[in-house]
């Protein structure tokens, strides 16, 4: 029997309210105190539920990856897809910043599915304009996940974080734990804490706990090391007005996401090892004499949306702001910040 289009309309009318009520809903997490979204992006929920009607093998990932004169780059490449339970669903999207004479990040393998910006370092602004460019080579994939260039994946890290992934606007968001214990953890990062730290920027504080069975909600993201759906990034464009950020990155990226009605959880499982200790590996900030001066700019901006600072500075980009499904003053309450005496009231371990 033909459907006339006044009933298709009203079941579609239908089928949208119940989508609305079931991404509001409080889920079977440990939520404490939680806030819902006020004003859903219905075309973020249709997005994500979209992707989770392909079968779960044939959903695609599309990874960012900025490098700074890294020797471990090509070596993390070539883990995402070693290490992947499917390489053929994972696509790599980097950021190159090197000297002539440094190692290259594409491999001879897999080039089909690696797209590159070539930069000379003296041209690099900093890891959060390097992500920016790194995310204009997104092309439609269903997840995007966020890594530095040297880190060392999971097996089968492609199958697990697919399954972890809740139905809804989720960011799955840790520290990845330290390569130096490969093998050795059994705990995974969590990031227990958002906190105002002595420069006035709010910062993230991780700990090690042992795995839980539902995951584990957060207060902030980081930027070594997230996975969400693609539609992420039409929801929260990355802001290529924000040259030589590096402390600061993390904390708007966190605000934006979350007043845009993305909520943060913990992995249960490891998922990738980082590179923490980098002793005397290029910086971008070792090269450029003007990065204290510049940075200082940016901050400025980052403190001012933020709340953390009513000096309005130039270049404050409206569009790329913050998101209209919670408030600020909401994402301070829900993290136990507490803005006149710059304390944290909450951990969320």
């Amino acid at each position: 029997m033909k459907m006339n289009k006044l009933s298709v309309f009203i079941l579609s009318l239908v089928g949208l309210i119940l989508l609305l009520f079931v991404f509001r809903k409080k889920d079977n997490f440990h939520y404490t105190d939680y806030i819902p979204s006020r004003n859903p992006n219905i075309q973020d929920i249709i997005s994500i539920l979209n992707v989770n009607k392909k079968p779960k093998k044939e959903r695609t990932i599309f990874v960012s990856v900025a490098s700074y004169r890294d020797k471990e780059c090509p070596n993390t490449i070539r883990e995402l897809f070693s290490k992947a339970s499917n390489p053929s669903r994972v696509y790599i999207g980097i950021c190159q910043q090197n000297k002539d004479e440094d190692i290259d990040c594409v491999l001879n393998e897999y080039n089909d599915r690696i797209k590159i910006i070539r930069l000379k370092d003296t041209e690099a602004k900093g890891p959060t304009y390097a992500r920016y460019l790194c995310s204009t080579l997104y092309d439609g994939e269903d997840y995007f996940m966020q890594i530095d260039s040297h880190s060392k994946m999971t097996k089968d890290w492609d199958k697990n974080l697919i399954e972890m992934c809740p139905v809804k606007k989720a960011v799955l968001t840790c520290y990845p734990n330290d390569w130096d214990n490969i093998e050795k953890d059994k705990e995974v990062s969590i990031v227990c804490k958002a906190k105002i730290n002595n420069d006035n920027m709010i910062v993230g504080e991780s700990y090690l706990q042992d795995p839980c069975k539902d995951l584990v909600p957060v207060p902030f993201v980081s930027a070594g090391f997230f996975f969400t759906y693609g539609v992420v990034l039409t929801s929260v464009p990355y802001d290529e007005n924000l040259p030589y950020l590096f402390e600061g990155e993390e904390a708007l990226y966190t605000v934006r996401l979350w007043t845009s009605g993305w909520d943060l959880f913990a992995p249960n499982k490891i998922i990738l090892y980082h590179y923490y200790y980098r002793n005397g590996e290029p910086k971008y900030w070792d090269r450029d004499d003007e990065y204290t001066k510049n940075q200082i700019k940016t901050k400025n901006k980052v403190r001012y949306l933020l709340g953390l600072s009513s000096e309005i500075p130039e270049g404050v980009s409206k569009n790329k702001g913050l998101g209209s499904e919670r408030s600020l003053e909401d994402y301070y309450n829900y993290v136990g910040i507490n803005l006149e005496n710059k304390k944290t009231y909450r951990d969320f371990c």
